[in-house]
């Protein structure tokens, strides 16, 4: 095995891993950062890298510490901050301070971290970047509440975001099923949780991209189903193919 698949090999021993994680090689360095197998000790001194990919590493591996990743979420640039931001054990009080980061793809990651509390999510729905409240409307641990707030939000990218959410609640998707934007409508037509009843009139929809999420929706009712099967678009009979409740 090649030095560079030691360092990305999470079997390495910590030993090896300690002796990479002082290669020359930028490259090796930001394998070892990544490595969950990497020593807390040398995650400490790989997170003064002075190259920001080794720090972004650092802050996106599951065992830094606490103690760290508060040093990276301080970094002075972007992407170390980034990685602290959708860490699973960032903890609350960083996270708090990472929504509030000026730049607009640090508060993205926070709403995209299924462990960012539901108080912090919040404040990101009325965030001025589209993409902070999208990231919020595709995390599976937002709350029905905060999910029906983005769904009023008057952009219909929020909307189609909140309807391809696997947690949106049945009565917000039918609600969607409803939406002007075809595009929302098509992935209500794609939740695996959007009502039998939804996904039948989506199924007469006379946009046919509409009917192939049906199509390939394992809820879609036999008779709707049977009525895909035949139509005009071959995309959509292919969908309906594909579909396991279809055979």
């Amino acid at each position: 095995m090649g030095a560079l698949a030691e360092a990305i090999d999470p079997t390495t021993s910590p030993q090896r891993l300690a002796e990479l994680a002082g290669d020359r090689a930028e490259n090796f360095r930001e394998c070892v950062a990544a490595n969950p197998s990497t020593s807390v000790e040398d995650l400490v001194m790989l997170s003064a890298d002075k190259f920001e990919d080794v720090r972004q590493a650092v802050g996106r591996n599951p065992n830094t510490p606490q103690t760290v990743l508060k040093t990276l979420a301080t970094d002075q640039h972007v992407r170390p901050r980034v990685a602290t931001a959708l860490n699973s054990h960032t903890p609350t009080v960083l996270l708090t301070q990472l929504a509030e980061d000026q730049h607009e793809t640090v508060r993205q990651a926070v709403g995209r971290n299924p462990n960012t509390p539901q108080e912090i999510l919040e404040t990101l729905v009325t965030d001025e970047h589209e993409d902070a409240r999208l990231a919020v409307g595709a995390n599976t641990a937002a709350s029905g509440e905060i999910l029906s707030e983005l769904a009023r939000d008057a952009n219909a990218s929020l909307h189609a975001e909140v309807a391809r959410n696997r947690i949106t609640p049945v009565d917000l998707l039918s609600l969607l099923a409803e939406d002007e934007d075809i595009g929302v409508r098509a992935a209500v037509g794609g939740n695996s949780l959007t009502p039998g009843s939804d996904l039948s009139s989506l199924g007469q929809s006379s946009n046919w991209v509409v009917r192939r999420y049906v199509g390939g929706n394992p809820n879609t009712s036999a008779e709707m189903l049977s009525v895909l099967a035949n139509d005009e678009h071959e995309d959509v009979r292919q969908a309906v193919a594909r579909n396991p409740s279809a055979r």
